[in-house]
């Protein structure tokens, strides 16, 4: 059974992707030593840390980050929630940690990164005739500050 996205599985309170957190479900997912701008430093990965390796539409790919049960899950319908996490985790990381960018610059960057979505899986083969259902990030899940 999928564990449910909330932020209180984590000591941090985020419902985002985060270093050290599942990006799915936000479980931490490794050790923590302090802080930098009030966001967790990672000291280092657990047992139950798993590397996932998506391509997205502009043919990137990304790596995110998932506990072993979202990991072992990971499929077609959970695209759209683990990207909506990405995205609003990326706002809170300009948000928090490139305070020396300008206002215009982190706008024009995360009007870019909001617009990316998830277009299969790399690492892993999912069926050509799941691909269709994998749906866009829902621009109301999304906390992103970018400008026109």
């Amino acid at each position: 059974m999928k564990k449910t996205p909330s932020k209180s599985n984590n000591q941090f309170g985020f419902d985002f992707a985060c270093p050290g957190l599942c990006s799915r479900c936000h479980t931490e997912i490794a050790e923590f030593e302090g802080s930098i701008n009030g966001y967790p430093k990672l000291k280092k990965w657990l047992n139950n840390a798993y590397k996932a390796i998506v391509v997205l539409n502009d043919n990137s790919k990304m790596t995110v980050m998932l506990c072993e049960d979202c990991y072992n899950e990971f499929g077609v319908d959970d695209c759209q929630q683990l990207m909506e996490s990405e995205i609003n985790g990326m706002q809170e990381q300009v948000d928090r940690v490139c305070t020396h960018w300008k206002a215009s610059f982190k706008k024009s960057y995360m009007k870019y990164f909001s617009d990316l979505h998830i277009k299969k899986r790399h690492d892993q083969e999912w069926r050509e005739s799941d691909l269709s259902n994998i749906k866009k990030p829902r621009t109301e899940k999304l906390r992103v500050k970018a400008g026109n």
